[in-house]
Order: structure tokens, then sequence, then C-alpha cells
């Protein structure tokens, strides 16, 4: 019987160069990494507003649809003169988990992330787009100042529920109408007095 030889281990085949102490050598496009942001340290301004302007609402329901609700009219105007000075220092830390979105021709990490926030129906929404280098990356986190061409938008949006009006899927023959039930026409009513006099009164 003949031994099989034996087996050849090339040096190659057990050894790879790679960064020790980087997590971003094996990031993939789906991976997700924690982009820390503690750059903005320091925010000095001041600000002087001035605002004047004309307010008017009115209403005219479809009356094809929602006839029942009553025509509304009213016009306001507003002047006022403010003058507001901030000088005020501040320090912003935030974390965003953000998804590596692509990867380029010279290796470096495309990035994208957001995070929400909702209070009392008003929104602040983070959202950052950037690109990285994985040898930045460290224990699966990157710090903001190692971000290249890194864009940053904070937005504040106020939320606009609305009524939401759900129905049964349709029936076997049975066809679509704008025809609202007596339940959905009292939601409708309500969200609608209340909307116009939230508009009337501010």
């Amino acid at each position: 019987m003949i031994a099989a030889p034996p087996a050849v281990l090339r040096a190659a085949s057990i050894w790879s160069d790679k960064n020790i102490y980087s997590s971003g050598e094996s990031l993939r496009v789906g991976d997700i990494i924690s982009v820390n942001i503690d750059d903005i340290s320091q925010m000095r301004f001041t600000m002087n507003l001035n605002d004047s302007g004309n307010f008017s609402i009115r209403s005219n329901p479809d009356a094809t649809i929602t006839g029942f609700l009553p025509k509304v009219s009213s016009e306001k105007k507003i002047t006022s003169t403010d003058k507001t000075d901030v000088n005020e220092k501040g320090t912003l830390k935030i974390v965003i988990g953000s998804r590596i979105t692509a990867r380029q021709n010279d290796g470096k990490l495309q990035v994208g992330g957001a995070r929400e926030y909702s209070f009392n129906g008003v929104t602040s929404r983070f959202t950052l787009t950037g690109i990285i280098d994985p040898a930045s990356v460290k224990g699966g986190s990157v710090r903001s100042r190692d971000i290249a061409n890194l864009r940053l938008e904070i937005r504040g949006l106020k939320e606009a529920p609305g009524v939401n009006i759900a129905r049964p899927p349709l029936k076997p023959d049975e066809t679509a109408s704008t025809n609202l039930t007596e339940e959905e026409k009292q939601r409708i009513i309500v969200e609608y007095l209340n909307k116009m006099l939230k508009e009337l009164s501010r």
C-alpha cells in the first residue's frame, strides 16, 4: 500500500496581511457600523429676527364627498418685530447606526444612516452620508471627524396625522365607493373642527 504524499502548505495559504487594529477590513455592503458624532462641540451664534405676514384660512369641502362639513373663511393680519440675541455654547454628541451603501474602486466605503426622535407631534431627524476608510473603523464604529465628505442634516418636522380611514377588502363582485359611513363622517368632523379651531386661534 502506497502512502499518500504529505500535504504541502504554502505561506500564502496560511497567512495574509491584515490590519489587526481595524475591524473594517471585512466590511461589506449592507453591514452596519456606528458613527460617533462628537466634533460639533462649540456653537456660538447671534440671531436677529424680524417677522411680518398675513394669515388667511379658507375651507370649501368637496360637496360630493364631504359636503356635510361647514365652510370656513377667516383672515388675520400678523405683524411682529422681534429681536433675539443668543450667545450660546453647546455640545452635540450622538451615535447613528449607519449602513455601508457602496464600495468604491479605491476600497473606500460609502455610508448612510438616519436617526429619528418624535415627541408630542414634533419629529427631529438626523441623517448623514459620507465616505470612510475601512482602516478608520475600530470596534465596529467610526468617528465623524474621520469621515470624508461628511454631510449631517438635522431637521425638525411637525407631524400631521390626519384622519385614518381603514376599510376591509372588497368582496367578490363588490365595487369601491366614496360614500362614507356614519362612523367615518364622525371622525372626519371631529378632526376638521379641531383643525379649524386651531388655525383660527393661533
